[in-house]
């Protein structure tokens, strides 16, 4: 009888918590009762799934788990089978072709479905840009978040999050680890830097909603993080505990802004920061805080989705802590996912630490029903369990409820397909559908750093303003195949003005030039050299040699702008990125500076 006033009391505290989520997604009008009635239906079947799990089982969807090699091998199939995961994580490595990726996660949901039976969260970070895990045989290839902070338009975004979000869940991904709705507002941030929207709150909140929304619109359930905010530290949390000085009140004019926003808008799922913030709690980090997760996420921000942390392998909690402790903490704090990165015997230690918590009293099995109840209506309103176990669907609720929930997903799966179907259909026949929102986007990110660049004075020889275009000395140093393949395109001649950049001692030639215009591809790795170059053009007053650098790395590192010429940058290193740079240099009028705050290196007089 106990265990029969816990799961009814569990629906009355869900449902609470629904309608309470409903009215931070800001809708204004009384909801229209057949949508009431799917809400209804929906917790009441989730509370019999949660009446039919056993401990182990309920204990086994807090952890997301890591798994080896391209396929559903015997250790990832032995660890499902054994603690009931609640999700996998996937990263490069685990991926072949885009037909054994949807094999594998179709083997890893009939795996879960056998043992569970609860289909599986499947997860990646797919941010764009430089940290993408699917390659190009499986998705479209966007520029990153800063990149498309810069492109400044959010419907646009919003069109590529729906495209990735579409092209995920083709494969069997439904949740993105994006996006990063971190402010870097810290230069030397060394883990953040192009994958935050921009150093300014109105771009995060700006692109990183619009690509959050982007991806809810394909059926995907995009994980916004870090909250409460990684942006303003130097330390890197995979390899140690940042620590970020700042009050409450400091963190709510900016870091917190962002993720406020987003759950206003409907974010289902926020992943943690490994970061100690000593003003809110100076003991435990974000994820391990319950003053955090608890008091400011849930209780003053009004978040009532999925709390997920960042990988618990990460040096600034697994240096710390136990793996068993730092599970047993988490959960206390308040995380319902927790994020491993591995597979191996840490998910058997954090699966026994946590079942000898609830069993013993010391975590709460109230609190853990209400953790699985989210997740597990998340499956469900995101199709996860329609997709997988509609069996399972069908035996648990009565006809008429089934009628609805049906009913319900069907008409989310039309309007998706209706969408997809437009975006489909957009640009030429040369250039369409996904790849066309991706050339328009990388084109809209290009900037200038430092000044604005006038592109079209730079495209003239200035030692010979009579001279024709085709005559006119200039030189391309590229050294990726698709700028050699763009530079051509554009009119760029072999051999004579295309030329490989093999070394460095091509760029100190170029400084001993005294007319033309020299464009070259710049990678990080050539900054010292490009600096070097930089610094001997400035102090030639004389010079008549316009230099352009094409970069598609950290635009925050130490690097110096020609006087006489600029610097273009992609913000990623996408070959829709590289396009964009020599596209927007051979056909742009005016590039604008990047609306960034950065430190150049001054040439000394």
């Amino acid at each position: 009888m106990s265990k029969r006033l816990l799961l009814i009391g569990l629906v009355l505290l869900f449902l609470q918590c629904v309608v309470v989520s409903a009215l931070l997604w800001g809708r204004s009008h009384r909801p229209e009762r057949p949508q009431n009635l799917v809400r209804s239906d929906r917790v009441a079947l989730v509370a019999r799934l949660l009446e039919r799990m056993t401990l182990e089982q309920k204990v086994g969807q807090l952890l997301h788990i890591g798994m080896r090699g391209k396929g559903a091998e015997r250790g990832v199939v032995s660890d499902i089978n054994r603690y009931y995961p609640g999700g996998v994580i996937h990263f490069a490595h685990n991926y072949g072709s885009a037909d054994t990726i949807r094999q594998m996660n179709r083997d890893l949901q009939y795996a879960a479905i056998k043992a569970g039976p609860i289909p599986l969260f499947i997860s990646t970070d797919q941010e764009g840009g430089r940290v993408v895990r699917v390659g190009p045989q499986g998705t479209t290839q966007f520029p990153g978040a800063m990149a498309t902070g810069q492109a400044a338009d959010p419907g646009l975004s919003r069109q590529a999050a729906f495209v990735m979000g579409r092209q995920l869940l083709d494969l069997g991904i439904n949740l993105p680890l994006a996006p990063v709705l971190d402010v870097n507002n810290n230069p030397a941030n060394p883990v953040i830097q192009t994958r935050s929207f921009g150093m300014r709150l109105e771009q995060v909140e700006t692109s990183g909603i619009a690509w959050m929304r982007g991806l809810q619109m394909a059926g995907s359930t995009p994980v916004i993080k870090h909250f409460p905010g990684h942006g303003d530290t130097s330390i890197d949390s995979h390899l140690d505990l940042p620590v970020i000085r700042k009050t409450a009140a400091e963190l709510s004019a900016l870091e917190l802004k962002p993720f406020q926003q987003a759950i206003a808008s409907g974010a289902d799922v926020v992943m943690t920061a490994h970061i100690l913030f000593p003003e809110l709690d100076p003991d435990d980090p974000a994820t391990l805080s319950p003053k955090i997760l608890k008091g400011l996420l849930r209780r003053r921000l009004g978040f009532s989705g999925l709390i997920m942390s960042d990988a618990m392998e990460m040096k600034a909690v697994a240096r710390r802590y136990g793996q068993g402790e730092a599970a047993v903490k988490a959960f206390a704090a308040g995380v319902d996912v927790i994020l491993l990165t591995s597979d191996g015997p840490i998910i058997g230690r954090m699966h026994q630490a946590l079942l000898r918590a609830f069993k013993n009293g010391s975590l709460s099995q109230a609190d853990l029903n209400l953790a699985v109840a989210r997740q597990l209506d998340l499956k469900l309103r995101k199709g996860i369990l329609w997709r997988w176990n509609q069996d399972l669907i069908r035996r648990e609720t009565s006809p008429v409820a089934l009628a609805r929930l049906e009913q319900d997903y069907k008409a989310n799966g039309e309007r998706r397909q209706s969408e997809w179907q437009r975006l489909q259909m957009l640009g030429s026949a040369a250039v369409h559908g996904p790849d066309y929102i991706n050339q328009q986007l990388s084109r809209k990110s290009i900037r200038s750093l430092g000044q604005s660049c006038n592109v079209a004075r730079l495209r003239q020889d200035p030692s010979d303003q009579h001279r024709t275009s085709h005559s006119r000395q200039r030189r391309f140093y590229y050294q990726s195949g698709i700028m050699y393949d763009e530079a051509r395109l554009r009119g760029w001649q072999v051999p004579t003005e295309l030329v490989r950049l093999t070394g460095s001692r091509q760029l100190r030639g170029i400084a001993a030039m005294t007319a033309g215009t020299v464009v070259v591809e710049l990678h990080e790795h050539n900054i010292p050299e490009w600096n070097r170059m930089v610094a001997s053009l400035d102090h030639r007053p004389d010079s008549q040699l316009h230099l352009v650098g094409l970069y598609t790395g950290n635009p925050f590192l130490t690097l110096r702008y020609p006087a006489q010429g600029c610097l273009l940058a992609s913000f990623s290193p996408t070959v829709f990125s590289r396009r964009a740079l020599v596209y927007q240099l051979e056909t742009a009028d005016q590039i604008p500076a990047a609306d960034l705050q950065l430190t150049a290196l001054q040439s000394e007089p």
